[in-house]
């Protein structure tokens, strides 16, 4: 977060210095009455703000002041970097010239898809659709003003840039609008889905090391449809989330797809239990088919405080597979994160091309094999009913980086080698004699 005017260069900074987690919005803030915000507002530079992280921001201006929120379809940081000043010069200048203003890189996409029923409890809420002239809104006291912007990632004209042009423009229209009728206002430019995402390399990479999702490189996993699974506690709170977009497990070479068992159905978790150093997640499916009436697939995890992080980690112990009464139980290889994180896998199983492998531990006379595509798991310290920060299964170094690793030693061997034999040349003048006479070759005809 910054508290700063010029925006673009406080994101431009921001994102040479840091990454963020995936399917994170920005959030633009700015308000008529200064010192909105003070000090004890700043948070550390690359966090992920949360659903009552945000909300918390946006209490103050909730008193007396008009609320403009300008609701995007999709906007990511990367918008800001590509298109730069041409597109934003209208939300700059609002910014430069405000009472007060914060700028939000990274804001959790669960928190802003659901900004506009928040702000308007309570509220008197006016609605200008894309299009609607400004003159058929009513002029009104102090309310929600809900301004949906045009869409910038629809298959028809205008471009990316232009869109978001036309919505730069339409945001200086509302803002002037304000101003003529003397009206204190706090804006905030967001949107409800992330416009550039980022994929995991977990499955071509097939290393054992972690890296955070901010370090992806390519498209994001796509953002759930399905609500994660959840287990709750006594109280209610959910205390295990698991999410994945498809789970597979072959038992003699017949597949079974329990995704939509899992996700779209309500699967019974009865046998599941957490406390705040372990946690079992059960899911029993039944009727499945002939071959496997009942199937009950069981998450072991604990979580225990190692002095040498000075934190908690949580692990994923174990994965165990009961059909028919056949137990399969499967070891996990370096599935653990923080536990103030999630952990999450592009592709965890058995399969060798997994970024965590899962290794049967039983010997059973039918062959069973287990993938959970886009895997992720929380276990502890949850907050609501999503994910935290999640840490990824990928490794740090790339089949890429490896090989440009190799050619450069090659080379750098290949350069010393050259360097070596140009320092052990020597002048062979040892029977030349400077004060003798010069020698003549004669020439014959």
């Amino acid at each position: 977060m910054a508290q700063l005017p010029g925006f673009i260069i406080v994101i431009a900074s921001l994102m040479a210095s840091h990454c963020w987690a995936l399917d994170t919005v920005p959030t633009l803030i700015w308000s008529t009455r200064s010192s909105l915000w003070d000090g004890s507002s700043r948070l550390p530079a690359g966090q992920v703000l949360s659903e009552p992280e945000l909300h918390n921001l946006l209490t103050p201006a909730l008193a007396n002041d008009n609320l403009v929120l300008f609701l995007q379809d999709k906007l990511s940081i990367e918008d800001f970097t590509q298109y730069g000043d041409g597109a934003f010069p209208h939300i700059q200048w609002w910014l430069q010239n405000s009472g007060s203003q914060l700028v939000l890189p990274a804001v959790s996409w669960h928190a802003t898809v659901g900004l506009a029923s928040w702000l308007s409890r309570g509220q008197n809420v006016s609605e200008l659709k894309s299009g609607q002239p400004l003159n058929s809104l009513p002029r009104i006291g102090p309310g929600l003003l809900l301004v949906r912007l045009e869409d910038t990632r629809s298959s028809d004209f205008p471009p990316v840039k232009e869109a978001l042009a036309n919505n730069d423009k339409r945001i200086d229209e509302v803002m002037r609008w304000m101003q003529r009728n003397e009206r204190q206002f706090t804006a905030v430019y967001t949107a409800r889905r992330p416009s550039k995402q980022f994929e995991s390399t977990a499955g071509m990479l097939g290393g054992s090391g972690r890296r955070l999702l901010a370090a992806s490189t390519t498209q994001s996993p796509p953002v759930p449809t399905q609500s994660p699974l959840a287990f709750g506690n006594y109280s209610g709170s959910p205390c295990i989330l698991l999410w994945a977009s498809q789970i597979f497990i072959v038992i003699d070479k017949e597949t079974f797809d329990l995704t939509k068992e899992t996700f779209s159905k309500t699967p019974d978790t009865a046998g599941s239990l957490c406390n705040t150093s372990s946690a079992l997640l059960s899911i029993n499916y039944t009727n499945l088919n002939k071959s496997a009436s009942n199937l009950v697939l069981n998450f072991s995890l604990s979580n225990e405080f190692y002095p040498v992080s000075a934190q908690n980690w949580f692990t994923l112990d174990k994965v165990s597979v009961l059909w028919n009464g056949n137990l399969s139980d499967f070891n996990t290889f370096e599935v653990s994160a923080p536990e103030m994180y999630s952990f999450r896998c592009q592709l965890l199983g058995t399969s060798s091309r997994a970024g965590s492998r899962l290794t049967m531990n039983t010997k059973n006379k039918k062959a069973i094999s287990l993938e959970l595509h886009d895997f992720q798991i929380q276990a502890f310290n949850l907050k609501g009913n999503y994910f935290a920060y999640a840490s990824d299964c990928a490794s740090f170094f790339t089949p890429a980086i490896w090989m440009g690793l190799v050619s450069c030693g090659f080379l750098i061997l290949i350069l010393t080698y050259g360097l070596h034999m140009l320092l052990q040349l020597k002048t062979m003048d040892r029977f030349d004699d400077p004060k003798g006479p010069g020698i003549s070759a004669p020439q014959a005809d």
